[in-house]
């Protein structure tokens, strides 16, 4: 495993923020929060999508700075290796370090799951109906400041594995940024981008 955190640091080592240093008594879901701030002037970085991936680089989950900087991933898996990677902005320069990490067991009742948002083959705009729809889980995670949403995005078999993994990402994005629209604080939502997969890790897998 060794060498294939070496790899990750030196292929990202532009994007790379900080390895997650947990107990290792630690192996069920877990909470991760913290605070992404500029590491030049010492100010917040808001709207900057942070990701979360195993040792591989798989990124297993998406999500963004809220307005305070402030981001959260929920039910964790706890046994993996971790690591937060900033998702790299093509003709954007950011220095970017992470402060005030906490690593805290996770609520899994704690946590909501949007289903059935369907797309148009090959787009990832919402449909009218599927933004109406959205409405009431948006209702419920205003209420619930402390639940998060998971967004599994997926795609059919057709295209590049590649090509699919990064449409998943854009529809997953897309109804985060509905969310918002109604709301929504950044930090009670997170993708899981699957690309043309079929089958959904559990929070026991990495």
């Amino acid at each position: 495993m060794g060498v294939f955190i070496l790899l990750l640091k030196q292929k990202y080592s532009g994007t790379l923020l900080t390895q997650i240093a947990k107990s290792e008594e630690a192996t069920g879901a877990l909470s991760i929060t913290g605070v992404l701030m500029d590491s030049k002037t010492g100010s917040t970085l808001n709207s900057s999508r942070i990701l979360l991936t195993n040792a591989f680089g798989e990124i297993l989950k998406i999500t963004s700075a809220n307005e305070q900087g402030q981001f959260r991933f929920t039910d964790v898996p706890g046994h993996c290796e971790l690591f937060l990677r900033l998702e790299s902005q093509s003709g954007r320069t950011v220095n970017a370090l992470v402060k005030n990490i906490q690593i805290m067991g996770s609520d899994k009742q704690n946590s909501l799951s949007v289903e059935n948002v369907y797309f148009d083959f090959d787009h990832y705009i919402i449909r009218p109906e599927a933004a109406q729809a959205l409405g009431q889980p948006a209702e419920y995670l205003k209420a619930n400041p402390g639940a998060q949403v998971e967004i599994y995005a997926f795609a059919d078999d057709r295209g590049s594995n590649a090509y699919n993994f990064e449409l998943t990402q854009k529809r997953g994005q897309a109804v985060v940024s509905c969310l918002t629209k109604y709301g929504v604080d950044e930090t009670s939502l997170a993708i899981i981008p699957k690309g043309k997969q079929t089958i959904r890790r559990s929070a026991n897998e990495c």
